[in-house]
């Protein structure tokens, strides 16, 4: 399965084409929150970069939050036209979840936080149990 992944929940937009065995290509901005402006055309860019369109994509995943509220209708919204215009699977991904399963495997407890602005965090608590969790 080939999947299109949209980040738009924090100060950095990303998108990214993976499948169960790799990343095939990964792009981020960290600029001014353009979220609006750069989201499509770094779609694109992915895209002709690994020689593949929208027709290649089996799912469009994308960043659900906690973040900001603007990048997350961004996201959201490019995510489910993709999907919705090529009758693709959408995937939902919280953004603590993602950054927690990064760290697999990890025998401990697991503290993701992103910063919400106003001396506020983001943040919950994971530990990973069993084999292959």
């Amino acid at each position: 399965m080939r999947v299109l992944a949209i980040e738009s929940s924090s100060f950095v937009a990303s998108v990214a084409i993976v499948t169960e065995e790799k990343v095939e290509g990964e792009i981020f901005i960290n600029n001014k929150l353009q979220h609006s402006v750069l989201l499509f055309p770094l779609i694109e860019d992915m895209f002709k970069t690994l020689d593949l369109s929208v027709d290649d994509i089996d799912a469009v995943a994308v960043s659900g939050g906690p973040g900001s509220f603007t990048g997350l209708r961004i996201g959201v919204a490019a995510a489910k036209g993709i999907a919705q215009g090529k009758n693709l699977k959408f995937i939902g991904v919280s953004s603590l979840d993602a950054m927690a399963f990064m760290q697999v495997g990890f025998d401990g407890i697991i503290v993701p936080i992103m910063d919400a602005l106003r001396d506020n965090v983001y943040t919950a608590l994971y530990r990973f149990e069993g084999e292959g969790s």
